[in-house]
């Protein structure tokens, strides 16, 4: 039988309105790890179903969020790698009562935060499909929470997609060796035209990998062709052109002979100021992350960058290598000055912190 002395626990820490360090060390002793036994398995799902549930309406609400989304993610991590059941020993209605209410909770928030516990649960391996691990997913369906960019339609052919994507990267080259461009890419670069941007997204990372596998084959077009149709994809639908650069390992390889006299740096400007806001979908990195390490010592293009209203980028870009204060610093300076106040105070911030070097070495 339950004794569910982790849930009473929480229950005191709750009606006491514990602090944050006090029930982040209570979510800690709930932390799901391989070999739980069914009893203690399902007292620590139940209790982190609350923790990511409940409002914690006393605590600063940054401090909650960082609880709620801690205790999400190991209750994912309960119906995939710790599940105990090697057969479905329990049934429905009971994981209904341990984490329905969860569920309930989860499909009234933002789409990236559903797709992502979906997401888990249909890539982990080994598959659970069909058991009682993968139950939530169809509540969340029944609910009719799964429209849109995450029908569940949509979720199933972007994880397959992601499937394929991996299994390339494992490829042997014998495997290689019997694949070609033209038919490889058809599939997708037709899914670059889904309704779903998780389903773009993922056609795209999976693109980029199977370039990077056949770029020396004669039948490959240049990087440069396939990097241009990606800026016109980005401008259409945002959340193309970084899944690709991923896919194709950017940053990793050096593309220096592959570029020849194309301009890379144009090419991220410009793609960025005819794009939108990108979505957040799992294992899809954007193309403002790859942005952020390539400007991080262009000041001209962090000034762009503010030009164009990227505001948030630009700072990530100006801040993501101290030792380039002096090298930046007119810019940094003038972002000081800015009329955001959250980019002038953040920027104030890092220059109190990392911009009084300037001249030290000279007197040691």
């Amino acid at each position: 039988m339950l004794t569910c002395s982790l849930r009473r626990q929480l229950e005191e820490l709750i009606g006491q309105e514990a602090t944050a360090n006090e029930l982040a060390a209570f979510a800690a002793g709930c932390q799901m790890h391989a070999g739980m036994e069914p009893e203690q398995w399902r007292d620590a799902l139940n209790s982190l179903a609350r923790l990511a549930s409940d409002p914690f309406s006393w605590l600063p609400p940054a401090e909650a969020a960082l609880l709620r989304y801690g205790a999400g993610r190991q209750v994912a991590i309960a119906l995939t790698d710790c599940w105990p059941f090697q057969q479905d020993a329990i049934e429905e209605e009971e994981l209904q009562a341990l984490m329905g209410f969860y569920v309930l909770w989860l499909a009234t928030q933002e789409d990236d935060r559903v797709c992502s516990f979906i997401w888990t649960l249909l890539r982990a391996q080994p598959r659970r499909h069909g058991s009682v691990a993968q139950t939530p997913v169809y509540w969340l369906l029944r609910q009719g929470r799964l429209k849109g960019n995450i029908e569940l339609s949509a979720i199933e052919l972007a994880v397959t997609l992601t499937d394929e994507e991996n299994a390339m990267f494992w490829w042997p080259e014998e495997r290689w060796r019997i694949s070609d461009w033209p038919s490889g890419s058809r599939p997708y670069l037709h899914f670059l035209e889904h309704s779903s941007s998780l389903v773009r997204a993922a056609a795209a990372k999976a693109l980029g990998r199977l370039y990077t596998g056949l770029r020396d084959r004669f039948d490959t077009p240049p990087i440069t062709d396939l990097l241009t149709l990606m800026a016109r994809h980005e401008a259409r639908h945002a959340g193309i052109a970084g899944p690709f650069l991923e896919g194709s390992d950017w940053g990793l390889d050096d593309w220096t002979d592959l570029l020849g006299s194309f301009d890379m740096r144009r090419w991220f400007l410009d793609t960025l100021r005819n794009s939108g806001r990108e979505p957040d979908w799992p294992e899809a990195q954007a193309l403002e992350f790859y942005a952020q390490e390539f400007f991080s010592a262009d000041g001209a293009a962090i000034e762009e960058l503010l030009a164009m209203g990227r505001e948030d980028l630009a700072l990530m870009a100006a801040t993501n290598f101290p030792d380039h204060v002096e090298l930046l610093r007119p810019v940094l300076e003038s972002m000081a000055r800015s009329e955001n106040p959250r980019i002038a105070s953040a920027m104030r911030s890092y220059l109190a912190e990392h911009g009084q070097a300037s001249g030290r070495q000279w007197l040691n």
